[in-house]
């Protein structure tokens, strides 16, 4: 009975007496041999896997660097391109065009006044005024079609 117990108790001794004594002990222990060495193949393979794999996310971690500063330039070149369209932005046009309203309407009360007090030819004075009435009445009609969305292609 003590012997018995101390078998039980040794795993080593049990498995020896196992495979000693059972018919099958033989072709279940080429089973595990077999499935094993399989295992120890495919943990191998994994791990020359995983070294690839580890190379691989170096390389896409160092992409992703590169399309995530390649997305910053594009941002700051996008903003330096849109502040040097923005004179030529409708609002800025429409703006301009109302300033060059104002200027010729100036120079044309400057004209009169500088008549008034005595200069020049009535003629000559005359055209010019035309001139510089033709060229305000002309931009403000534009200004006014901007204001009611009559000219083609831009939108405020």
């Amino acid at each position: 009975r003590e012997d018995l117990q101390y078998l039980l108790h040794s795993p080593p001794l049990l498995s020896a007496l196992f495979n000693a004594s059972h018919p099958t002990a033989s072709a279940c222990s080429s089973t595990l041999q077999t499935a094993l060495e399989h295992n120890i193949s495919l943990a191998s393979q994994l791990q020359a896997l995983e070294t690839q794999l580890v190379a691989l996310r170096e390389t896409t971690q160092q992409k992703l660097l590169e399309a995530r500063a390649l997305e910053r330039r594009w941002r700051e070149k996008e903003k330096e391109m849109y502040q040097a369209l923005q004179p030529f932005s409708g609002v800025a046009q429409c703006a301009r065009l109302q300033v060059a309203a104002g200027e010729a309407e100036r120079v044309g009360e400057e004209m009169v006044e500088r008549f008034l007090e005595g200069g020049g030819e009535v003629e000559t004075w005359a055209k010019a005024y035309r001139e510089v009435r033709r060229v305000e009445a002309l931009r403000r009609e534009r200004g006014a079609r901007w204001g009611e969305g009559r000219v083609a292609g831009w939108r405020n």
